[in-house]
């Protein structure tokens, strides 16, 4: 089954995290229209018919584009960020990246959003990827982290 990215809702510029069945791909990219100029590990990936797209992230430090596939094959989407999950609380965790993934961003930021129950349990109700604020700040992300194909 073919996925459908919607880009109108994809942040302009970020990180693309992509889990398929043989491997992931973490780069920078750039949205141009109706496509995201991306590492070319991407493009190998999605022209593999036996290595089908499980997930895909593509977030930036203030929303996130998510596109997964379900227990049926078919694709599902949503978009998250502070705006649409107002009213919950937020506990973030910075973890470091490993070698391979360092070059693009050193500490990936996880926000969690939380709600508690009517017997007043913690709930961890969705969450977002985004860099690290003070990996980008100050920064031109595309510019010295190589955006464009090649």
């Amino acid at each position: 089954m073919e996925c459908q990215i919607h880009y109108d809702l994809v942040p302009p510029e970020g990180i693309l995290l992509a889990y398929f069945r043989m491997g992931i791909v973490f780069s920078p990219y750039r949205k141009t229209g109706e496509m995201i100029e991306v590492s070319p590990e991407w493009a190998d990936h999605l022209h593999r018919e036996e290595d089908p797209l499980l997930e895909l992230h593509l977030f930036d430090e203030e929303r996130e584009y998510r596109l997964f596939r379900d227990a049926d094959g078919k694709y599902a989407q949503d978009v998250v960020s502070d705006t649409d999950q107002a009213g919950k609380d937020l506990y973030t965790e910075e973890m470091y990246l490993e070698k391979p993934y360092a070059s693009v961003c050193r500490k990936l930021r996880v926000v969690n959003y939380i709600s508690y129950t009517d017997e007043g349990m913690l709930e961890i109700t969705n969450y977002r990827l985004s860099p690290a604020e003070s990996e980008t700040a100050g920064k031109e992300r595309g510019k010295e982290r190589g955006t464009k194909n090649g």
